[in-house]
């Protein structure tokens, strides 16, 4: 678990190795340096101070920006890379500084998984071009002497799942080359549902990007809102009041609830096994029902607002949230018994694996690094709220398959119904919404200039950006966000999602599996094009 002392620490360690480059602002590491120093810099990093997962490249254009202007004149664009260390629970930023002309070097023999991040930024850089290839099936080579033996590649099967094909459920397209039923090979092509909505933030307020994101996850909408409002509240060291914190930790239990039920029926299909996925069908919509009554509606919800809740607890929720959490317990039971015990689940399931140093590798979090036998959940690394008060296990896999994975998010709902029993036995009293003059008009998006210009200066920001980032239902989702000093609105965004690394990664997951179970495998991934294509 995060420790201030480790923190300390590590705060004499980076700026005596890193001298004037190092500097601590707003409870986070950065180290600042040109192109030329960054292959020194992530090999020490990497081998020496034991940095293994990369979260995320970040690119920021620079010119124009008063803070940039006047910190590092010249500069044209702010790569960043986030690192995070398992041991410490630390964050570190690597801000590399580019000039015009410059490109971006890569850092791929350090960190395997950063390929489809170094596009993504290259892309924004204007060195590479946004688009798909189209998916086409690879022509294998052929033996022209017809009295020898084929080449084996000309012995394989191909398979091209299309949008239209109930294994990619309209969010992606597939290409698999096996042998003797067993996949040797695979393509997965997104990009079909692109939203843009990283280039479409810059110059928008925060309230109509709160909106947007609501479909970034559909059934974990909670969690991707409250992790919204989280990151404005951290730009500006706003601590909301204690009965929001703990109602927020209500809403994102239930949000990771609902979207793991949701994964668990969709599974429970693919095995053939009907009233498993009735049972995960009739308590996701219970969990519904209760942000129905809480915001007025079942999916997109708005549950949190800048600086608190939008409105306190109505009479008679929290009763429905116990009867809900009573219910659940013995749906998980029996679901457990028809699903997870059942012994054809039990042999398809056994598949579609992957080692703890390749999860690592890969930069994957979340359930799926977990189920590898990795102990990493934001939840207990970085705990923010009351999660370093709640009781609660993290639980871990051994072989990283599709059975692990399964029971993972089951067992995950029993976790967050421990969470949820001991935020309500202790629900807080008191003001739901931070007392700060402007606050109503900001979330109304009529907030005037002046004051506005009184909490960019209250905040005093020694650098730009803010990165906040919360345990989500597949993985750490986190928002690097950088704000107009004059105004209430966005100057660049960059969305954290773990799908982009599973996409990546599902070569590796699928190689070997059978081609007849290659349905249980992908749903138990989670891959959605949602939070790919965002």
């Amino acid at each position: 678990m995060f420790d201030w002392g480790t923190f300390r620490e590590r705060k004499e360690f980076y700026t005596g190795a890193f001298g004037a480059a190092y500097r601590f602002d707003h409870d986070h590491h950065h180290v600042h340096l040109q192109s030329r120093e960054l292959a020194r810099v992530m090999e020490i990093l990497r081998h020496d101070m034991g940095f293994l997962l990369l979260n995320d490249i970040a690119v920021v254009p620079a010119p124009g920006h008063v803070l940039y202007d006047t910190l590092y004149p010249g500069s044209r664009w702010d790569v960043t890379y986030h690192l995070f260390h398992l041991e410490a629970h630390q964050r570190l930023q690597v801000h590399l500084l580019l000039a015009d002309g410059e490109t971006l070097p890569t850092v791929g023999e350090w960190f395997p998984g950063s390929a489809r991040f170094e596009h993504e930024a290259r892309v924004k850089l204007g060195l590479e071009v946004l688009a798909e290839k189209n998916l086409v099936l690879p022509q294998p080579a052929t033996n022209p002497n017809l009295s020898e033996a084929p080449y084996p590649a000309e012995l394989h099967q191909w398979y091209l799942f299309g949008l239209n094909h109930r294994l990619t459920r309209h969010q992606w397209e597939l290409a698999v080359e096996a042998d003797h039923g067993r996949v040797k090979n695979s393509w997965l092509q997104t990009g079909h549902w692109r939203r843009h909505w990283e280039d479409r933030a810059e110059g928008l307020n925060l309230i109509h990007m709160q909106s947007m994101l609501d479909g970034l996850v559909p059934e974990g909408a909670s969690l991707t809102n409250i992790a919204w409002v989280k990151t404005v509240e951290d730009y500006f060291l706003w601590r909301i009041p204690e009965r929001a914190q703990a109602v927020r930790m209500i809403f994102m239990e239930l949000g990771r609830i609902s979207h793991h039920l949701s994964v668990l029926g969709d599974l429970a299909l693919d095995l053939q096994i009907d009233e498993g996925q009735r049972v995960c069908r009739e308590v996701r919509e219970r969990s519904r029902a209760l942000f129905h009554f809480y915001a007025g509606q079942r999916v997109a919800t708005s549950v949190g607002a800048f600086g608190g809740l939008p409105t306190d607890l109505p009479p008679g929720w929290v009763q429905e949230a116990m009867s809900f959490m009573r219910g659940l317990d013995g749906a998980l039971t029996l679901y457990r018994r028809m699903v997870a015990q059942q012994p054809m689940a039990l042999r398809r399931l056994k598949l579609a694996g992957i080692s703890a140093q390749d999860a690592l590798e890969a930069g994957l979090t979340g359930p799926a690094l977990r189920a590898a036998g990795v102990n990493f959940d934001l939840r207990k690394s970085r705990p923010f709220y009351f999660y370093q008060d709640i009781d609660f296990d993290v639980p871990v896999g051994v072989r990283g398959d599709a059975h692990d994975r399964m029971l993972i998010l089951m067992e995950e709902c029993h976790q967050s119904l421990r969470i949820l029993w001991q935020v309500i036995d202790n629900l807080p009293l008191g003001a739901f919404k931070i007392d700060l003059p402007g606050i109503e008009d900001f979330n109304a998006g009529t907030l005037p200039a002046d004051a506005w210009q009184d909490w960019w200066k209250g905040a005093d920001r020694a650098w730009s950006a803010q990165y906040t980032a919360v345990e989500g239902v597949n993985g750490e989702l986190g928002f690097h966000l950088v704000l107009r000093p004059e105004d209430a609105r966005i100057w660049s965004l960059k969305i954290k999602t773990n799908a982009v690394l599973l996409a990546q990664a599902t070569p590796q997951f699928l190689r070997e599996c059978p081609v007849a179970d290659l349905a249980p495998a992908l749903t138990t991934l989670d891959i959605q094009a949602s939070s790919v294509d965002r």
